[in-house]
């Protein structure tokens, strides 16, 4: 039953790899290392089954602990720019508590399953150590996943659902199978679970990459703004909740840019932070331009796009630009620069 759970895992590391080398978003780089070090401890449990070989079962105990790493690298990922550093203590305590305790003498023993198979299992405080690391790689990974999928626009639901449930089968679905002692009857059922679950997940997301940009922030609105007469020229709303009227917003982001310019003489507004909210501006000189992207907070990855976006429209409507700038029909092609500079935001 373990040898066959890491064929799901060992598919989820491929689909996370090809996803990382395909898109090269972040996340898909911490699915691959958590499936990694899932599969290869599992591979080398099961020989240890196996052949009973207690020093092997030990490395492949703490070896697939490493995927708490992964799990907590993969959450922050989804949720946040940066490591959050409460949970980098947390997982490394567990992660240094198990690798002590599996050097201790006698907390390997055998044990006899209903079908009268003899196997290994922890005992004492390496068995203690080895079930909270799990615990808080299970909680981490059903705590996310669930609100990916309450957040998640309805277009996005079908996909959310199913990463939820590779977390509910590898978190609660795996200590159930354990604490029922149904493991004990059929030996490798929490290994299959959480192996399915592995998959469910890295499915999910290699399907629709746009779960991962759900939790970090939502994007409401692209402007790209005439700073002579402070009129939109092109506009794209991904989520128009508390937006008022472009015009509006341009003109009056066009009069503060140039008040302040002329007061403090320290040149363009650049960024604008509110108390729910920030609004993130990439001035073009050569073409009296400017790019307004406005979003519940700044991000590195939204300003790359920003510039992209930004590059992309000079260049594709150059003659516009100097010409004729005053009919938006000039530019409504601009959907297709969006559709490849923001290809991970979630339109509500």
């Amino acid at each position: 039953m373990l040898l066959i759970a890491t064929v799901p895992e060992a598919l989820a590391v491929l689909t996370s790899l090809r996803g990382y080398v395909e898109r090269g978003y972040r996340e898909y780089l911490f699915m691959f290392v958590t499936w990694f070090f899932l599969w290869i401890g599992n591979v080398l449990i099961g020989i240890s089954y196996l052949t009973l070989d207690t020093q092997l079962y030990r490395v492949g105990i703490a070896t697939s602990a490493l995927l708490l790493f992964g799990i907590m690298l993969l959450v922050d990922s989804v949720s946040r720019d940066s490591v959050d550093a409460r949970k980098l203590i947390v997982v490394t305590a567990a992660a240094t508590a198990l690798a002590i305790l599996s050097l201790g003498p006698d907390v390997v023993t055998t044990s006899v399953s209903a079908l009268g198979e003899t196997g290994l299992a922890m005992t004492g405080g390496f068995a203690v150590a080895g079930s909270v690391v799990f615990l808080i790689a299970g909680a981490f990974w059903l705590y996310y996943m669930a609100m990916i999928h309450l957040r998640s626009p309805p277009v996005l639901k079908s996909y959310s659902s199913i990463s939820l449930a590779g977390a509910i089968l590898a978190g609660p679905g795996s200590i159930l199978a354990f604490a029922t002692g149904f493991v004990w009857i059929v030996p490798g059922t929490d290994y299959m679970l959480i192996g399915i679950g592995s998959f469910l997940t890295t499915y999910a997301f290699a399907r629709q990459p746009k779960l991962a940009y759900v939790l970090p922030y939502k994007v409401f609105r692209l402007t790209a703004v005439d700073m002579e007469s402070g009129l939109p020229m092109y506009t794209y709303t991904w989520d128009s909740e508390g937006l008022v009227d472009e015009t509006l917003f341009t003109g009056a982001l066009v009069g503060i840019n140039q008040l302040l310019n002329e007061s403090v003489s320290r040149g363009a507004i650049k960024h604008i932070v509110f108390e729910q909210g920030v609004l993130m501006v990439d001035h073009r000189a050569r073409w009296d331009a400017a790019f307004v992207l406005v979003a519940t907070r700044s991000s590195p990855m939204l300003q790359r796009a920003l510039t992209i976006f930004a590059e992309g429209f000079c260049e594709r409507f150059g003659d516009q630009l100097l010409e004729d700038r005053s009919s938006p029909t000039n530019f409504e092609d601009g959907d297709v620069l969006v559709d490849s500079s923001f290809p991970f935001v979630v339109a509500y």
